[in-house]
């Protein structure tokens, strides 16, 4: 019985839970192949588990090989995220052995046609996207992408969430606004550090979380801590954020891309009312003035719309607040989610 899922990726953080929980549900177990093994992920298993990748490129083929030939008969599918220089032997291995693939795209793919990435890395993704079987892909601006480059085998499955309990409570709120993404180009933290400056904003308390060291994005960060305004507090990125989402209020996201970001799901359920940039896909989400702001993507847009926030009377907040978690739970849930993942899954069968 071909009942095991191979994915290739960095890590198992907590946001994978959810997809875990689902394949296990289906009577299928995961293996997830990692560069950075934490072990407290190993919870989220029941059966399978987490491999942790060998370091150089002999070690590594012959351990992928190994596990490949050894287990082919009972592999249903690899599950290939193509930001990497190793991804395309992962395809390449999978097509030796007879095995269906799946090229899972979150968002290497905003790098594609920059020098985000070199060479190697753009030649990975491009031979990813070209012969897998399937590409998931969870954003709609990736499609534009991706039909240059193939014209089917194209799906589209967007994150979801677990909701849980939770009260929506004003008074035990300790922090205004929260950034809780990593720190890159596309997101626009120089705006947030900006607006924080400001007279509106000088007693209120803030945190961005998604602080990270030695990244491709060092420049962004190091901006960061050195304009940091006392009313912000930095944290670095947390795999585990609920401590964060329940103390805040107000979720900000000023970015290029926004639809379907984890975070801002996850801080949605919570009932944070979030404050995003309007950009394609963006008004799926967040109902402008009922459960949160869309605002226009620019630093005067976001700033309007942090005013506007800020001044929000607490039976408004809390309008907004409900809104913002009924949402999530309609329109980003879990059975939706059960439901087209089995579809996916079938599909690479």
């Amino acid at each position: 019985m071909k009942n095991k899922v191979l994915v290739f990726v960095d890590l198992v953080a907590a946001k994978n839970k959810l997809q875990l929980d689902v394949v296990q549900e289906m009577g299928m177990e995961m293996t997830w192949f990692v560069n950075v093994y934490k072990p407290g992920s190993d919870k989220y298993f029941n059966g399978g588990g987490q491999v942790k990748l060998e370091g150089g490129f002999r070690g590594r083929f012959r351990q992928v090989y190994a596990f490949l030939k050894q287990n082919k008969k009972t592999i249903h599918h690899l599950e290939i995220y193509p930001g990497g220089r190793f991804s395309f032997i992962y395809l390449f291995l999978g097509k030796w052995f007879g095995i269906r693939t799946i090229c899972s795209e979150r968002g290497d793919l905003l790098y594609y046609n920059t020098a985000g990435y070199d060479k190697l890395v753009r030649f990975s993704m491009y031979c990813c996207y070209k012969f897998a079987d399937i590409v998931w892909y969870r954003e709609p601006y990736m499609i534009e992408t991706l039909k240059t480059i193939r014209s089917k085998g194209l799906f589209f499955l967007h994150n979801a969430i677990h909701i849980h309990p939770h009260n929506i409570d004003i008074k035990n709120k300790s922090i205004d606004f929260l950034w809780l993404n990593r720190v890159i180009p596309e997101r626009k933290s120089k705006w947030f550090l900006s607006v924080l400056k400001t007279l509106p904003f000088t007693k209120t308390n803030n945190l961005l979380v998604g602080m990270q060291e030695d990244t491709a994005w060092n420049e962004e960060g190091d901006f960061v801590r050195g304009n940091c305004p006392v009313n912000l507090s930095l944290a670095p990125y947390s795999p585990d954020p609920i401590q964060y989402f329940k103390q805040a209020k107000f979720f900000v996201l000023p970015a290029d891309v926004v639809f379907a970001n984890h975070a801002l799901l996850e801080a949605m359920s919570y009932g944070l009312v979030p404050l995003i940039s309007d950009t394609p896909g963006s008004a799926l989400i967040v109902d402008d003035h009922v459960n949160g702001f869309l605002f226009e993507h620019t630093e005067a847009g976001f700033q309007q719309a942090m005013e506007e926030a800020v001044n929000m009377d607490e039976k408004t907040y809390l309008q907004y607040a409900q809104a913002s978690r009924e949402k999530v739970m309609r329109e980003f849930s879990v059975d939706k989610y059960r439901d087209r993942l089995a579809e996916l899954y079938k599909l690479a069968s």
